[in-house]
């Protein structure tokens, strides 16, 4: 009989992500998603969706519905048109994010208006810790200079006037690092941390990652991120 060992720390290389790719749409996905089935990246604990999305001018996704679910739209690049049946219409520009709490339902579509340039996003999607509320959208801009050396929050599942809130106790943060910049991070042990390096290279305890590579952190009390060039990343701290 096989001894099965419980793994910490679980590198996934941008390699490895699977992808779905049209004419308009190029999206890469760190878990399971549409057409992309893999049975050993599911989602971890209440992260269901990672997904690195690139649309092509005057495209987009049309209007769709989902329900219970906690979507966040981070964009890095251009320009995203949102519309959506509970009344919003906006335009979100780089630098700025969306939740939508997608409760008893929700439709919406999300277009690239611009006639030339394309638009990189990343959509996030976090199961609730309630179902069947009401829908709510929210929009919000983060200044650059707030992630500079920390891991700023900007969505997180407690109110605050300095985040967008979501309906679980999540929480989602941009950090811009400097080369050498040390951050330290104390991990609740029946919480996980998903890191993903947007651009360049972390080393988190001893696991290194470079652009678009990933880890899932569980059981670890105590971390250290190390910048061994300069880093974007996006990390979620999330329920097991």
């Amino acid at each position: 009989m096989g001894i099965f060992v419980k793994v910490p720390i679980i590198l996934h290389k941008s390699t490895e992500r699977g992808l779905t790719k049209f004419k308009w749409l190029e999206s890469v996905h760190s878990f399971s998603f549409g057409r992309y089935v893999n049975t050993q990246r599911t989602g971890f604990g209440t992260l269901a969706v990672f997904n690195d999305d690139t649309i092509a001018p005057q495209k987009g996704f049309s209007t769709h519905p989902h329900d219970n679910m906690e979507i966040i739209t981070l964009v890095i690049e251009g320009t995203v048109q949102h519309q959506d049946s509970i009344g919003s219409k906006t335009d979100i520009t780089a630098g700025e994010v969306q939740t939508m709490t997608a409760g008893t339902g929700v439709a919406h579509s999300e277009i690239n208006p611009s006639d030339t340039q394309p638009v990189h996003l990343f959509q996030i999607w976090i199961e609730p810790r309630e179902y069947g509320l009401k829908p709510r959208y929210q929009q919000k801009r983060f200044e650059q200079e707030l992630f500079k050396n920390r891991l700023y929050p900007i969505v997180s599942g407690e109110k605050s006037k300095d985040n967008l809130t979501i309906n679980q106790d999540a929480s989602l943060f941009r950090g811009d690092l400097e080369l050498g910049m040390i951050i330290l991070y104390h991990l609740n042990p029946r919480r996980g941390l998903f890191v993903f390096s947007v651009e360049g290279s972390v080393k988190v305890n001893d696991q290194m990652i470079s652009s678009r590579d990933s880890l899932e952190i569980k059981e670890v009390p105590s971390l250290t991120l190390t910048a061994l060039s300069a880093a974007k990343l996006i990390v979620i701290e999330i329920p097991l």
